[in-house]
């Protein structure tokens, strides 16, 4: 075996892509599209939230509960914390992806999708912001009650606010680099499709699965407990269950979302595979157990894994509901 293949070069794209290539490009828009009509459907019942941010924010509680708003910022920091190192980790790892799969000119499409992807999404925050429409409140809501509150000086204050956009410019980025490596997956190999190039990309697809599942937890945790300080800061109870409702709706959003990245990447892959059993000349009463065993059959159990990182936001929406709600354990002293 030559040093390129021994070495993973051979795997490696260069050439540019052709236009009939070019088309795979559009299974990249699909989780896009989701998030789209998610954010659509979020205005259109989402100016009552808005309203409500707006007349509960106008009258803070004078007596708060330090103990409590303490609690809620620590909850708020870890999962910031875990947004942070995940994002980071996850961007990381699209990177890696993103090499391992194409260089030079090969390169340029996937990454002039994940910039275009990521310039439209900054600039849409920064219209939300500056319009101030419903999904701000989600962000305003706590922060503003946490200014009011004076219990953090300018510098804290500030401090909060660049990593919540570092935050923000970080749900934006991760998101579109993801969607700019899913074609990758479907590309086809410099070599052609074999058994060996079709078990690679099936492990690209797993490992994307996995990191879009990871980072939209996390995100989802984040949202969460940065709602449920604004509770704990404006001793507004009701504003708990509010909270639970917006990360209710945006877990549904993630895990369509997640669903649009692995279920075209498994149809297109399913096709493929039936290239390579042709080549392989595998008889038709075995193609479904040798379908099974790499994780392309249709059954539902064999696709446990992967359905539930699919929903796993609808999850941990259930379970960050939990723990954020549990009070810490009493701490015998002395």
């Amino acid at each position: 075996m030559s040093a390129s293949v021994t070495d993973g070069t051979a795997w490696i794209r260069r050439a540019p892509l052709t236009l009939e290539e070019l088309k795979i490009l559009a299974v990249g828009t699909l989780p896009v599209a989701v998030l789209a009509l998610g954010h659509g459907l979020f205005e259109l019942v989402g100016q009552t939230f808005h309203e409500i941010y707006s007349v509960v924010i106008q009258s803070p509680s004078a007596d708060l509960s330090r103990h409590a708003v303490t609690q809620a910022g620590q909850a708020w920091a870890a999962t910031a914390l875990i947004y942070l190192v995940v994002g980071s980790a996850a961007l990381g790892l699209l990177i890696q992806q993103l090499r391992s799969r194409v260089r030079g000119a090969a390169q340029v499409p996937f990454l002039a999708l994940a910039t275009l992807l990521s310039v439209l999404g900054v600039g849409h925050l920064v219209i939300v912001d500056m319009q101030r429409h419903p999904l701000s409140a989600i962000f305003y809501l706590t922060f503003e009650s946490l200014s009011r509150s004076g219990l953090l000086d300018v510098g804290r204050l500030d401090g909060v606010h660049r990593v919540l956009d570092v935050i923000n410019v970080m749900s934006v980025v991760v998101p579109a680099s993801v969607c700019a490596v899913m074609p990758l997956c479907i590309l086809a190999p410099p070599r052609g499709w074999t058994e060996a190039s079709l078990a690679a990309r099936i492990k690209d697809a797993r490992q994307l699965g996995v990191v879009a599942s990871a980072f939209l937890v996390a995100g989802l945790l984040h949202m969460f407990s940065w709602m449920q300080w604004s509770s704990a800061l404006l001793m507004e109870k009701p504003l708990e269950a509010l909270a639970s409702s917006v990360t209710l709706f945006w877990s549904c959003v993630f895990t369509l979302m997640l669903a649009a990245v692995y279920i075209p990447l498994l149809l297109v892959l399913h096709h493929r595979a039936e290239t390579v059993m042709d080549q392989l000349e595998v008889p038709p009463r075995e193609r479904a157990d040798w379908l099974k065993q790499r994780g392309l059959s249709y059954d539902a159990l064999s696709q446990l894994p992967q359905l539930a990182a699919i929903s796993a936001p609808l999850l941990a929406n259930q379970i960050g509901d939990v723990l954020l709600r549990t009070p810490p354990l009493p701490l015998a002293i002395g």
